[in-house]
């Protein structure tokens, strides 16, 4: 949370680290869904699995 919030100054969901949680992050999300991949494939939970735990991180900060 400290380097997602404090250092990269965005919100968890932002998978291309522009600031707002949007449509562009939900479209690299939904490409790598159900694969391996790290934060800009949307694993935002750290677990290098893209699923649905990424999805509901994405979609309670979506628009932030």
């Amino acid at each position: 949370a400290i380097l997602v919030q404090d250092r990269l100054a965005t919100s968890f969901g932002d998978a291309d680290l522009d600031g707002v949680v949007g449509f562009a992050d939900f479209l690299r999300l939904s490409s790598s869904f159900g694969s391996h991949g790290g934060w800009r494939d949307g694993d935002f939970d750290g677990d290098a699995e893209v699923g649905f735990s990424d999805f509901l991180i994405l979609s309670t900060n979506f628009g932030a």
